[in-house]
């Protein structure tokens, strides 16, 4: 499922995405090929430059990270979140975006407040408590233990734009 949302292309397949900055692409999970994947825990998909928790085996280029640790790669600043599979803040010019591969309260959450414009997250009761943490610019959507109608609604209440691919 595809949109545009300011100067960026959102790509979404299942809980993967894509987002695509003029041809420069930086993958969450993405069954595809990219500039930079974002590994949460297992290797999907191709990359020129992997990211992810250490002790992945990747046959590639991979820069291990640890929960709190930054890195820039190809001028995007990529920040991994604790959880029970690695979340990440990424930037890219000026805009900022927010995976969460599990929902729920993590640390440093907090300090990223009005600082995502958009951000990725499962429908379930955690994520909307992580989406009034952040208040980001946009949240799109994916499966969990919500329905994501309802999960929408919540958000709506809540004054949060949401957003369905």
């Amino acid at each position: 499922m595809f949109m545009e949302w300011k100067e960026f292309e959102l790509d979404r397949s299942g809980s993967s995405f894509l987002v695509n900055d003029s041809g420069f692409r930086v993958g969450l999970d993405f069954d595809g090929s990219v500039d930079i994947q974002l590994l949460t825990s297992d290797v999907v998909g191709s990359g020129t430059v992997f990211v992810g928790p250490e002790g992945v085996d990747v046959d590639a280029d991979f820069e291990p990270l640890r929960p709190g640790e930054v890195v820039d790669i190809y001028s995007v600043l990529i920040k991994a979140l604790p959880g029970d599979k690695l979340s990440y803040w990424f930037s890219i010019g000026s805009r900022s975006f927010y995976f969460s591969s599990c929902p729920g309260e993590k640390e440093g959450l907090s300090r990223l407040e009005n600082e995502v414009d958009v951000a990725f997250l499962s429908a379930s009761k955690e994520s909307v408590r992580e989406a009034v943490v952040l208040k980001p610019g946009l949240v799109i959507p994916y499966e969990g233990e919500m329905n994501i109608n309802e999960f929408v609604a919540e958000l709506e209440d809540r004054n949060i734009n949401c957003q369905v691919m």
